[in-house]
């Protein structure tokens, strides 16, 4: 087989920019395509904005003979017509799509999309690199175990399973270069650092809460080897300057002694001092002990993710959460303890949830008082018992889910009257965080701690240094977004949609450039300031200082002159100082309090 192209789709006009992080799984399979000498590459349509032409000049430039498609259940719809729309534009490409989705469902998606050729469920590794190779040697499909396929005659056939990979080290590390730069992709809030990327250590989860999906792993849980972890953390700094890594396992704290020598080899080769870490955990009393958390905050994590799911015991039993309200109060006194800050995500509209179980979860949350927290919407995703005790019961059927919208509840509860659940989701989010932002919680929190506590919405995007950390990288221009990363400092934010086209100042902002020889001027285009009321920008070049005024109406380009002979420099370092700075909500009333300067779009000598 010549080309393969992977996709991953775009839901910008349903969600936004729904991919955080590099598709994961495309890529591992990607690395094994690309060790075994196959051409290929990988679209992200989602990061880059990528619409159906688009997609269609890119195979009409690549020219692959297949195409392969990753798929969520939010993702179904897009994919299902994305799969249609190439069908007929290039109706000779072999369309492979893979994921929880079609993990899940199997033949059923071939049944409802004919454009759809072949099915892969479970692990992909293996079994895309077995297709293919089949394919390449005209062999039958039905010797390639983990698919479902449309035969020559029309009928659908299934092969049986494919065994899990047991020795996880053999898979190479993730082809990152094919969807390059990191720095586009935003990871999700909160972010301490970037670039940030994710990886997992282990696949499978033990547990059986009601409302996961994993039709890939399974339950049985299988480790990458501490070594290969650590090489993969060297590899990811040393390949890509990556700041924060997020495991994204279903749960890191599964094994101790594993993560005891995970931990215990980032603190030995110094990678705690180059990146800072976040994982998941379970709140277990036999998971969590202060031992495992007193090491974990010296290799440098700085965040644990619970899901702590209800505040209800009821509902914590009907969802086979296996987890007790002091088991969870115990974890949450134990991490902040530590050292170490907490996210607290709950579901709303389980099965078992009302109003009242509701309430139950909101005073919890102020109880636990998380760093952070999340409510997010119960969804039955195909491949959870929640999906099966619908479909049971004759409440769901498949072609449901090609309408699931994420926030959106469909679960059918006597308990909760149309639209009353996204409200509660609502409601919840906005009482914690009044709670968080009360006197009375900052007053406790500071005689508790000694200091006043950081906002749930402080951002963490940059981390602080007094001189370029990687001169090497710099240039004449820092265009917002992809190719700012090496060149901020202490000061900036990111704007609310990735790829950012725009970054926020804080009051002072440093940034680094190397002009060319016969660069003349330092140019700063501004986008956005202060509404109601002009700004002052005092900016150094150097040390030499000026006084800019901003018009909020038309903020323009602000040009400045450069001292001869500057381009000798290694780098020149350019500080944005902005008075007054502005809180969105106190003029938008948007619920954003970050204290923001100006919206920069691009920087450049010229």
């Amino acid at each position: 087989m010549s080309k393969i192209l992977f996709i991953n789709p775009n839901l910008r006009q349903e969600y936004g920019l729904l991919t955080v992080y590099p598709p994961l799984g495309l890529l591992s399979i990607a690395s094994v395509l690309l060790d075994n000498k196959y051409d290929l590459a990988v679209l992200d349509a989602d990061i880059d904005n990528q619409t159906f032409q688009d997609i269609e000049d890119k195979i009409h430039t690549f020219q692959p003979e297949l195409i392969g498609i990753t798929m969520t259940t939010l993702q179904c719809k897009s994919v299902l017509t994305l799969a249609d729309y190439i069908k007929r534009k290039f109706p000779s490409v072999i369309i492979v799509v893979g994921g929880v989705h079609p993990s899940a469902l199997r033949s059923e998606l071939l049944k409802q999309s004919p454009a759809i050729d072949i099915v892969i469920f479970g692990e992909g590794e293996q079994t895309f690199l077995d297709l293919v190779r089949t394919i390449d040697n005209h062999d039958s499909l039905d010797k390639v175990n983990g698919i479902c396929y449309r035969r020559d005659d029309g009928a659908i056939q299934t092969t049986k399973p494919r065994e899990l990979i047991e020795d996880l080290d053999i898979l190479p590390f993730p082809a990152f270069d094919l969807v390059s730069p990191l720095s586009k992709y935003p990871g999700p809030y909160p972010v301490k650092s970037r670039p940030t990327i994710h990886i997992m250590a282990s696949r499978g989860c033990p547990f059986g809460c009601q409302f996961c999906s994993n039709p890939i792993w399974g339950k049985k849980v299988r480790f990458h080897s501490p070594e290969y972890i650590l090489m993969e953390i060297e590899w990811l700094q040393k390949s890509y300057n990556v700041q924060e890594i997020f495991f994204q396992d279903d749960t890191f704290n599964l094994t101790h002694r594993w993560l005891e020598k995970i931990c215990q080899g980032i603190i030995s080769r110094g990678l705690n001092k180059k990146c800072v870490f976040k994982a998941p955990f379970r709140a277990n009393a036999s998971l969590v002990s202060p031992e495992i958390l007193k090491l974990l905050k010296k290799a440098g994590f700085w965040m644990i993710f619970y899901g702590v799911e209800s505040g209800d015991p009821e509902v914590l039993r009907a969802i086979s959460k296996n987890l007790t309200l002091d088991e969870i109060k115990r974890a949450f006194y134990l991490t902040k303890k530590a050292g170490i800050q907490t996210y607290a995500s709950f579901m709303i509209g389980n099965l078992n949830d009302s109003p009242s179980s509701i309430k139950n979860s909101i005073k919890f949350a102020k109880i636990i008082d998380p760093d952070y927290v999340g409510f997010a919407v119960a969804m039955p995703y195909p491949g959870s018992r929640l999906y099966e005790i619908l479909e049971e019961n004759d409440q769901i059927t498949l072609s449901d889910t090609m309408n699931f919208k994420m926030g959106k509840y469909i679960i059918p509860n006597t308990s909760f009257q149309p639209g009353e659940v996204e409200r509660f989701s609502q409601r919840a989010f906005d009482e914690i965080t009044a709670f968080k932002n009360s006197w009375h919680h900052k007053l406790l929190y500071y005689l508790q701690n000694h200091d006043f506590p950081q906002t749930p919405d402080r951002y963490f995007d940059y981390r602080p240094f007094d001189r370029s950390h990687l001169p090497d990288h710099l240039n004449s221009c820092i265009e917002m977004g992809s190719s700012d990363n090496y060149h901020l400092e202490k000061g900036w934010y990111p704007f609310e949609f990735w790829p950012p086209s725009i970054r926020w100042t804080q009051s002072s902002a440093t940034l680094f450039l190397r002009p060319n020889k016969d660069d003349k001027t330092l140019k700063i285009k501004i986008v956005a300031s202060k509404p109601y009321g002009d700004q002052i920008l005092m900016i150094s070049i150097d040390g030499d200082t000026c006084t800019v005024p901003v018009d909020h109406k038309n903020p323009g380009i602000i040009t400045l002159p450069l001292k001869k002979g500057i381009y000798l420099k290694k780098f020149i370092k350019i500080v944005i100082t902005t008075t007054p700075t502005w809180v969105p909500d106190c003029t938008l009333h948007n619920g954003d309090r970050r204290t923001l300067g100006v919206a920069i779009n691009k920087i450049w000598t010229d």
